[in-house]
């Protein structure tokens, strides 16, 4: 219940100087106290704390040997190894850990453009061809997202950069929020293997806000 707890109210802590004593905390936890999935939370849970309190060796210590049991664990962790190396300055080491994340990304969105182009033929056969339409619009945004992703892995940035900003602005009208926030994030991948960091920095930054704004609340556990 503590991890779960700490999810949930973490900002608030850290903000209020209590992110050393929730690290001296939940290090104590052993694997034989909590169940595999929960102590895999509270991996990554350390993990955060770790960055945020500059212990950048126990991030990488407690998250490079872990065999997670599932892929949104995976890319959480990678997104967090990444950004660790981001902050000492090991910008190829962070951009490894970022592809393989994107690598994890890909699978699921596959899969969830699958699904919404399901739902939208049941919303067709239900007659609720509004939303039908959205979430078809929805799946292609996704599909087209999946793409811009494949042409970055190729190298062919500038092919990417110019397909991401289609699927920002078919998103952005869709108001899309798990796209945008997506796409920002490659948007601004792009720009660094670009050395834009200018563009960068305040590309990556911008979902992180778009998502407080609507959702009222960060994307657990990802750091931007």
């Amino acid at each position: 219940m503590a991890v779960q707890l700490w999810q949930m109210y973490r900002r608030h802590e850290i903000e209020q100087g209590q992110g050393q004593a929730a690290m001296e905390l939940f290090a104590n936890i052993q694997p034989n106290q909590v169940a595999a999935s929960t102590y895999e939370q509270l991996r990554l849970v350390r993990a955060e704390l770790a960055r945020l309190t500059g212990q950048y060796d126990w991030v990488e210590r407690d998250l490079q040997a872990v065999a997670w049991s599932q892929p949104t664990l995976q890319y959480q962790a990678q997104r967090l190894l990444g950004d660790t190396a981001d902050v000492q300055d090991y910008w190829d080491v962070a951009l490894r850990h970022y592809d393989e994340g994107l690598r994890t990304v890909q699978h699921l969105l596959m899969q969830s453009a699958l699904f919404r182009k399901s739902r939208a033929w049941s919303l067709a056969n239900l007659s609720q061809l509004d939303q039908a339409l959205i979430e078809s619009q929805r799946a292609l945004c996704e599909i087209e997202y999946f793409y811009a992703c494949l042409l970055d892995d190729n190298g062919d940035l500038d092919a990417a950069w110019t397909y991401a900003q289609r699927v920002l602005e078919r998103a952005t009208a869709l108001q899309f929020r798990e796209n945008l926030v997506n796409v920002h994030d490659l948007l601004g991948l792009i720009a660094a293997k670009r050395g834009d960091f200018s563009t960068a920095i305040p590309t990556v930054m911008r979902p992180n806000r778009f998502a407080s704004r609507l959702a009222g609340r960060v994307h657990w556990p990802i750091c931007w």
